[in-house]
């Protein structure tokens, strides 16, 4: 199973670039200057955030920058991005149809794309979907296990038949 212990100084510099941008979203025009991500992926991972701000305010949840801990919503536009720069339109409409009404879809699939475009263009890598996946998973396990009931063991009444699903 996965180590689901992920926290900001177990990520690679381009994943904690990212990471930093999303937290910084409300130093947009003005971001920080970053030695991995371009100013312009910067201003537009920034203005992704900004208009899912504008449209959902509770689904943007990030932490400080001084944070270790990673929050859901920064590991899941970490993915999104990661399934960009792969290509896989299928998984960033999904992501984008959870978190954008219909009317707003196609300017956030836009603005996806061109902070894809703007990592490309500047040659910055980011291969986070596997662990994103692994991580999520081991979440979803936990949180059944946790949750899971025993089931008692009965005692077998000897008076009771089997019943038969077998049609002859």
């Amino acid at each position: 199973m996965y180590d689901d212990t992920i926290t900001f100084d177990r990520l690679e510099p381009n994943e904690q670039a990212v990471i930093s941008a999303i937290r910084r979203w409300r130093d947009y025009p003005e971001t920080v200057s970053c030695g991995v991500l371009p100013r312009v992926a910067r201003e537009h991972i920034a203005a992704l955030v900004a208009f899912l701000w504008r449209s959902d305010p509770f689904a943007v949840k990030v932490g400080t920058v001084f944070e270790r801990e990673l929050r859901l919503f920064e590991v899941q536009l970490l993915y999104a991005i990661s399934e960009q720069l792969a290509g896989k339109t299928m998984t960033t409409s999904e992501i984008i149809a959870w978190w954008f009404p219909a009317s707003e879809q196609s300017q956030a699939r836009a603005a996806l794309q061109s902070i894809g475009e703007a990592l490309s263009s500047a040659g910055v890598s980011i291969v986070s979907a596997d662990w994103v996946r692994d991580y999520f998973q081991s979440m979803t396990l936990r949180r059944v296990r946790k949750n899971a009931v025993r089931p008692q063991h009965k005692q077998l009444n000897e008076y009771a038949e089997p019943v038969s699903a077998m049609i002859h």
